[in-house]
């Protein structure tokens, strides 16, 4: 499947998505149905795991949305999983920067060659207000 999000970028369009927590298949349907241009199924912040990631590559492709998957960490077996199920891209975050690993290049991802100490990640896994985290659900915004 071609990537039509990298076609468009290359034109100078305009681009349309959402980032997408439930894991239901519909959502991802009614999405594509509003004319978006992609999904980013987020396997960071919601309890989406890799079966359900491939269910809903497969139903972004069906609809005919282009799907990107954020990775909870630069895990390169994770990555070169979501981009072998069919995602057009993966997404994850470290510190200070994000990076982008296109269907293309999957082995240009970095390894981590040591565990984060325990204080650090710790800090990582707060919500916004006191720690890094790029994103809190709305039940996590109101504790």
């Amino acid at each position: 499947m071609e990537n039509q999000v990298r076609r468009q970028l290359e034109l100078g369009q305009n681009l349309v998505g959402m980032m997408h927590f439930t894991g239901c298949p519909m959502l991802i349907e009614v999405m594509a149905s509003s004319g978006m241009d992609f999904v980013n199924i987020d396997m960071e912040h919601s309890p989406i795991d890799i079966g359900l990631a491939a269910h809903l590559v497969r139903t972004a492709d069906a609809a005919g949305i282009t799907p990107f998957v954020r990775v909870p960490d630069v895990d390169a077996g994770l990555i070169k999983q979501v981009l072998n199920l069919g995602a057009q891209g993966s997404l994850s975050r470290t510190p200070g920067r994000r990076i982008v690993a296109r269907r293309c290049r999957p082995s240009a991802m970095p390894l981590r060659e040591s565990a984060v100490p325990a204080p650090r990640s710790a800090r990582r896994s707060m919500a916004s207000r006191t720690g890094p985290r790029g994103h809190d659900t709305p039940i996590a915004k109101s504790r």
